[in-house]
C-alpha cells in the first residue's frame, strides 16, 4: 500500500469520523429540544398527591398497619404505581434502579440522618459510579416494607426471584415498563398533552435543569445522587438555557439599536413667560 493511498484512507476516516459525530450532536440537541415541553412541576405533583388515586393508595397501606386485608392484583398495581410516583419524584433515579431494587437491599437498609439508604448495585452507570444510593424518609420506607411483606406476594414470584417490584404475574419489570406506569398515573389525571411522555428521565432532566435554573446549588451532590456526571446535567440543561438566553440576548440588541428618544425642549409662549417671571419674582 503506497502512502498516497494510506494518506487518502486515513484523510476519508478523519472526513467520516467528523461527520458522524456531528450528527450524533445534531440529533442530540434534537431530542433535547423536543424534550422540552415536558417537564414535570410542584403543582403537578401537589395534584397527584390530592388525586383520589393517592389517597386510595395510602389508605390502603394505613389498613395494612392494622389489619391483614383481602388484597387483589388490582390493589397491588395501585400500591406498586404509588412507590413508583413517591421513589421517582423524591430521588429521581432512572427507572432501572427501581426494576433492579433487591430484598436484600432493602432488608440491609442502613439508617443516616433521618434517612433509610438503599444500595441498588445493578443499574446503568454502576461500573462508573458504584451502587445507586436510594434515601428515603422513615414514613416512605415504611410504606415499602409493607409492600414488600404484605402486597408483593399476590403475584405469587418465584422464591429465586429478589426484586422487589414485579408485574402482576409475579415476573421481573423492565425498566421501561416502570416509566410506562408513571406516564399512565400521570396520563388518567390529565396532567400530560397528548402524544407527550411523561418518564423516569423526564423526572431526571427536570431536576437537573430547574436546579441550574434556580441556582439552588450543591449540583456535584445532587449529579452523586442520580449516578450522572455534572458534565451529563449541563449538557441537559444546555437547550433549555439557549431559550433563556436567546429572550435576554434579543432584548440587549433592541437596546443597543434602539435610539434614545429624548422629549422635545418646550418653548414658552410671552405670556407664559411673563406669568413664570411674575410668579418667581414674588
Amino acid at each position: 500500500m503506497t502512502d498516497n493511498v494510506k494518506h487518502t484512507m486515513k484523510e476519508t476516516v478523519r472526513v467520516w469520523s467528523k461527520s458522524y459525530h456531528r450528527e450524533i450532536r445534531r440529533d442530540f440537541f434534537e431530542l433535547q429540544d423536543a424534550a422540552q415541553d415536558v417537564f414535570l412541576t410542584a403543582e403537578q405533583i401537589e395534584v397527584y398527591h390530592q388525586s383520589k388515586e393517592a389517597e386510595d393508595a395510602e389508605h390502603l397501606f394505613l389498613e395494612l398497619e392494622s389489619s391483614n386485608i383481602q388484597l387483589c392484583k388490582t390493589d397491588h398495581s395501585k400500591l406498586r404505581d404509588h412507590l413508583f410516583v413517591l421513589l421517582h419524584t423524591k430521588t429521581a433515579h432512572r427507572s432501572g434502579v427501581s426494576a433492579n431494587m433487591t430484598i436484600p437491599g432493602v432488608e440491609s437498609a442502613k439508617y443516616k440522618e433521618g434517612y433509610h439508604l438503599i444500595k441498588v448495585k445493578n443499574h446503568k452507570t454502576a461500573d462508573f459510579h458504584g451502587p445507586a444510593v436510594v434515601p428515603m424518609k422513615i414514613a416512605d420506607f415504611k410504606l415499602l416494607d409493607n409492600f414488600i411483606k404484605k402486597v408483593r406476594p399476590i403475584t405469587n414470584p418465584q422464591k429465586d426471584i429478589i426484586n422487589v417490584f414485579l408485574s402482576n404475574n409475579g415476573r421481573i419489570m423492565e425498566p421501561g415498563s416502570i416509566s410506562d406506569r408513571i406516564n399512565t398515573v400521570w396520563r388518567r389525571l390529565g396532567l400530560v398533552e397528548k402524544g407527550k411522555r411523561v418518564c423516569c428521565n423526564v423526572i431526571r432532566k427536570t431536576v437537573s435543569s430547574g436546579a441550574r435554573e434556580n441556582k439552588t446549588g450543591n449540583f456535584e451532590e445532587l449529579a452523586s445522587l442520580l449516578s450522572h456526571s455534572t458534565k451529563t446535567a449541563e449538557s441537559n440543561y444546555v437547550v433549555r438555557k439557549r431559550e433563556k438566553d436567546a429572550v435576554v440576548g434579543t432584548e440587549t440588541i433592541d437596546h443597543l439599536f434602539t435610539p434614545s428618544i429624548t422629549s422635545p425642549v418646550k418653548k414658552f409662549t410671552e405670556q407664559e413667560n411673563e406669568k413664570l417671571a411674575n410668579i418667581f419674582s414674588n
